[in-house]
């Protein structure tokens, strides 16, 4: 299923006792089976090629001095329309962020509002260390893979979100930020400007060669990685899914952004 999560509709069609895997591109983790399903990675809409110096720069660590950007967004503002939580956090996973640009280190722009030495979009992607992907009126974002691609570090706010691929395959937290909505903006920023160049560049390479190179680039790449994902599952290997869980309690307290299904009655 690629643009919706997997239901409770199609799950009374699946028999659980067989090997079947249900992937989804917007999927929740109350109607997600643990040791069975999994995330899509979104499409990439943008062509972005790094050549090979860029590349280069990756493993060798010059990239954290080359990148002269620390954060970069350029896109809308909306991120759901929990209008309670929101008001509480801050205004969410990517208005949060919308009045912290400087357009000199943290570039964070609409796009027909951007303008910055002549730069496109992707330029800025690729001269970026962080680059900031929050959910917008669904739970994925697009942006996610233009960042992969630019080799990027992710910046990600999606709370109760299925991340791409199995657990056992890939480690998002080796590679990605991901962090809870209502810790967009200033908490996200802080722990971006606080993070060692080391750390950045280790995160880097797994992002980009481990992950985008292997799994994302192509869709035989991203064939494969759903197929390697569930044959690790199927010789006994057993990882949690990384991303952020809610909970009655966190979801009363307005703690955790569970919309667009807010109205859902199957959280434990």
């Amino acid at each position: 299923r690629s643009n919706s999560q997997p239901d409770g509709c199609a799950r009374e069609r699946i028999d659980n006792d067989l090997p079947l895997s249900v992937a989804t591109l917007d999927g929740w983790f109350n109607e997600f089976v643990d040791d069975k399903d999994q995330g899509l990675i979104p499409p990439l809409l943008k062509d972005i090629h790094l050549t090979p110096e860029e590349e280069d720069a990756i493993r060798s660590c010059r990239a954290e001095e080359d990148r002269n950007f620390h954060q970069a967004y350029i896109g809308n503002f909306r991120n759901g329309r929990h209008r309670k939580f929101h008001n509480k956090w801050g205004g969410g996973a990517r208005y949060a962020y919308k009045f912290l640009g400087d357009n000199n280190v943290s570039i964070i722009s609409t796009q027909q509002h951007f303008k910055k030495d002549n730069l496109t979009y992707t330029d800025v992607l690729r001269k970026a260390r962080f680059g900031l992907a929050g959910r917008g009126d669904n739970k994925y974002s697009y942006r996610f893979t233009e960042v992969l691609a630019a080799g990027t570090i992710p910046v990600y706010h999606a709370d109760h979100f299925v991340y791409p691929f199995r657990p056992e395959l890939i480690d998002w937290n080796r590679c990605a930020l991901i962090l809870p909505e209502k810790d967009a903006g200033v908490p996200a920023m802080n722990i971006m400007n606080n993070m060692t160049a080391e750390e950045r560049c280790e995160r880097r390479k797994y992002c980009y060669f481990e992950i985008y190179k292997k799994f994302v680039e192509t869709e035989a790449g991203q064939i494969n990685g759903l197929v390697e994902g569930l044959e690790l599952v199927s010789k006994g290997v057993h990882k949690p899914h990384p991303g952020i869980r809610c909970n009655k309690t966190s979801i009363a307290n307005l703690d955790c952004n569970a919309w667009p299904r807010e109205d859902s009655k199957s959280f434990d």
